[in-house]
């Protein structure tokens, strides 16, 4: 008999789901389903955007300030901030540009920037390059030692002696050494301009 009510069971047919089972597995009812955020039409068009123009950074007093200077020349400022790699000077009596007086050219000694300057202090330095896409100043003390190190021993021997010790160096081993100066400088500002994106002009007065 258990034999014969199974072989019963499995020949009858098997139930489905009905419709409105299947329907509701497919697609549930509307308070189930998720909300759907219709797309605004108000979003910004990125692509179709314009670009909004970069304020200007360079004034015309620091335009005309920065064409009469040349490689060689002595200038006066003070230190505006001390970075690890150097120290950045403005120049007042040249439309406040500011130049890169790098720990590399601080002194013939090696020298801590962080420990040798402070905002604020007076420095004379020599014009060691400039560049005008960007526009850039790199500055040198190191030049002005009568000795190596005096930047660091006696600063102020340096400061009194800076227009003769600049005038001789100029007519001396400066030349070369401002030629190849200014070629490093191009270079490296064939290679910044190659690396801005188009449209993007402008450039900083510090480097």
């Amino acid at each position: 008999e258990l034999l014969t009510d199974m072989h019963q069971a499995l020949a009858q047919p098997r139930l489905r789901c009905p419709v409105s089972c299947q329907t509701f597995l497919l697609r549930p009812p509307v308070a189930l389903r998720r909300p759907q955020v219709p797309c605004s039409s108000t979003a910004p068009d990125r692509a179709s955007a314009p670009m909004q123009a970069r304020p200007p950074r360079i004034t015309p007093e620091q335009q005309a300030a920065f064409e009469i200077l040349q490689p060689g020349q002595l200038v006066e400022g003070s230190v505006k901030e001390v970075k690890q790699y150097g120290a950045l000077v403005t120049l007042p009596a040249h439309g406040g540009l500011t130049g890169l007086l790098h720990k590399s050219q601080v002194s013939g000694q090696r020298v801590q920037v962080e420990t040798a300057f402070s905002p604020g202090e007076n420095v004379k330095a020599l014009v060691l390059s400039k560049t005008s896409s960007p526009m850039q100043l790199t500055l040198s003390t190191k030049y002005l030692e009568q000795q190596p190190g005096d930047m660091v021993h006696n600063r102020q021997l340096v400061w009194d002696a800076a227009e003769e010790t600049a005038a001789a160096w100029r007519e001396g081993p400066g030349r070369g050494i401002l030629e190849n100066a200014q070629q490093k400088g191009d270079k490296r500002a064939a290679k910044a301009q190659q690396r801005k994106p188009q449209g993007v002009d402008g450039g900083e007065n510090v480097k």
